[in-house]
């Protein structure tokens, strides 16, 4: 989450999760929150998750403040007690591409106003957690503040299923590793046998394969095959084409046995009188490994009784003796049935081309200062959002951004299949400037006021009306004429500078402005100098002189631009002197106090608080 503003805080970023404007495609909403919830206050229910490919819908419901008071008690920094007047929800970005959202109002006016809800809809391309960014404009009072805040959207890697099998991430950009899992699993049973095609050139009979990596972009058909053998072999019809046993007196009286491989009789069918053939007898006996053993009688009146039963022939088979069988001079069909389920089905794997990363032009390395503008510039013109070290940019959205601040920029391109990518970073510096060389006015001698905000290394460059005195590069100069001089100061670490221009009338009783010589002779008059309180609260202050003669000169009260706030005051004094000086009618800030005793002078910085 990145705070822009300090208004309201990072407990107004916890208000407002959702988008700007309404949009096109989702039902609407109505807001509803819990009944429990104080009138003042701030709620937001989740985001739910989604998946790759399948539909997404959700709403998300909310309670917005009224007042800084609940802002307040998740962010310290934020004054309690101030009424909201107004929340405005501006811009979103970095939704899940896709996604779409329609919201059921975009302004709230919080006295009538404070629950609303979106709705977030659409079929997801690509997997991911999303940073939704939002940007939301809260009026307090009279102030009105822009925030930029974002809530996560998770969405997770598709998963594609057949009647065969279930596929999971079957789509990506770049580069994809899909798991598949068995929909008709063997469960440790035999009879099952599998073939997987992955579209790579890859196949495998695992049961279970392990993951299939798909590292170059294109469509990749997965082909599937279970085969299920688990009923095994029937035999479920007999059917006797012809024999060589015959009745005496008319059709034989048919009936046939069936013996295992072990010669156990595991079955026997009832008679048939007076058979015509071709004559069927239904079974329905299964068949295992070995040979087995199809006996066919004719069953006959004894002449003394009983039963007698004629040997009309007899077959040995086994699982695989599908149809026809003939022995001597009898011949049976034979219909052993093998059920087999196979099962196939066929899916696709999607890979995407990344997007080649977007260029930024616009900056060639060139030394910047601060107040520049860089517009950098990505060669995609949609689809882009800046950043800056790494946080999103509010309305970074636009092909140019102009950057003032120091920091690396990057942009992100983003395909209309979602997949997306960086630029390289460009990392811009710019240096502060120099602290503005203000400089006084002394009867002529233009001065430096503070040399101690100078950098460390630093060129200074004196302007006369615009041109540059080429001699002149000192804190002090001696004006000779009337006009504006302008002073530069060039920090030679950045080559950044800074610029102080005033204009100036030239005292003609001061030709030439006082020498070095004079300052040397106001030491020798003024032996000591205290000034006291300095800082100075209520701006009243003395200055306390010590003279080893009698001496007379004047004293002359400046501000930070050099001009005069009161008359020059007379002084005379023999051996010490206190005398007061006032500020209290002057606004906090830095004052001049020059002392002029006869042809030498000093100036005295003073500060009121």
């Amino acid at each position: 989450m990145r705070k822009q503003t300090t208004l309201l805080g990072a407990g107004l970023l916890l208000l407002v999760t959702m988008p700007a404007l309404a949009q096109n495609g989702c039902p609407d909403c109505t807001a509803m929150v819990p009944d429990t919830l104080p009138a003042d206050t701030i709620f937001l229910s989740d985001a739910p998750d989604g998946r790759v490919n399948e539909r997404y819908e959700g709403v998300l419901h909310f309670r917005m403040p009224r007042t800084t008071t609940p802002v307040a008690a998740n962010d310290p920094t934020v004054a309690p007690g101030l009424t909201i007047n107004e929340v405005t929800i501006v811009s979103v970005s970095n939704l899940p591409p896709g996604m779409t959202w329609q919201a059921n109002q975009t302004v709230f006016r919080t006295a009538q106003q404070t629950d609303g809800c979106v709705t977030f809809c659409g079929r997801p391309l690509q997997p991911g957690l999303y940073e939704v960014e939002v940007v939301v404009r809260a009026q307090v009072l009279v102030v009105s503040q822009t925030t930029s805040f974002s809530f996560p959207i998770l969405i997770e890697p598709a998963i594609r299923s057949t009647e065969g099998f279930t596929m999971t991430n079957a789509s990506g950009c770049g580069e994809v590793t899909v798991h598949f899992s068995n929909n008709i699993p063997s469960m440790g049973n035999s009879g099952f046998s599998y073939r997987w095609n992955f579209g790579t050139g890859r196949t495998s009979l695992d049961e279970n394969p392990v993951p299939e990596t798909y590292r170059t972009p294109g469509v990749y058909p997965v082909h599937y095959q279970a085969v299920i053998d688990t009923f095994g072999h029937t035999l479920s019809n007999v059917r006797v084409l012809n024999v060589g046993c015959s009745d005496l007196f008319g059709r034989p009286d048919l009936l046939i046995e069936v013996y295992a491989p072990d010669n156990t009789r595991i079955y026997r069918s009832g008679v048939v009188d007076n058979a015509r053939l071709p004559l069927d007898f239904n079974v329905n006996i299964p068949i295992g490994d070995g040979n087995y053993v199809l006996q066919v009688w004719d069953e006959d009146q004894g002449i003394f009784g009983g039963r007698q039963y004629e040997d009309c022939g007899k077959v040995t088979f086994n699982k695989l003796s599908q149809g026809r069988q003939a022995v001597s001079n009898m011949t049976v069909e034979l219909n052993i049935i093998h059920p087999v389920d196979t099962v196939e089905a066929t899916d696709t794997v999607r890979v995407f081309a990344v997007p080649d990363p977007p260029l930024i032009s616009g900056y060639d390395g060139e030394a910047l200062c601060q107040g520049d503008t860089v517009e950098l510039i990505s060669h995609y013109a949609e689809n882009i959002q800046w950043y800056e070290n790494g946080a999103f940019i509010i309305f970074g959205d636009q092909p140019i951004l102009s950057a003032t601040k120091s920091g690396a920029y990057q942009v992100r391109y983003t395909s209309p299949e979602g997949c997306t990518a960086f630029s390289e970073s460009v990392a811009l510096e710019f240096p502060p400037l120099p602290t503005t060389p203000v400089f006084l006015n002394n009867n002529n001698t233009l001065s430096l006021f503070d040399l101690g905000a100078l950098p460390a290394q630093y060129a200074l460059q004196w302007y006369f009306n615009g041109t540059p005195l080429s001699k002149e590069q000192s804190t002090t100069l001696c004006a000779e004429a009337t006009g504006t001089y302008l002073l530069r100061v060039t920090d030679e670490s950045s080559g950044c500078f800074s610029t102080y221009a005033r204009p100036v009338t030239y005292n003609p009783d001061f030709a030439g402005c006082i020498s070095t010589s004079a300052e040397n002779r106001f030491r020798d008059l003024i032996t000591d100098v205290q000034l006291f309180p300095n800082p100075t609260t209520d701006g009243k202050l003395w200055l306390e002189l010590q003279s080893n003669r009698p001496v007379k000169g004047s004293l002359v009260l400046h501000n930070l631009l050099g001009a005069a706030i009161a008359p020059a005051q007379a002084i005379s004094l023999s051996g010490s002197a206190t005398l007061p000086i006032d500020l209290s009618g002057q606004p906090a800030g830095v004052y001049f106090i020059i002392l002029q005793i006869e042809d030498g002078r000093q100036t005295y910085r003073v500060l009121r608080q």
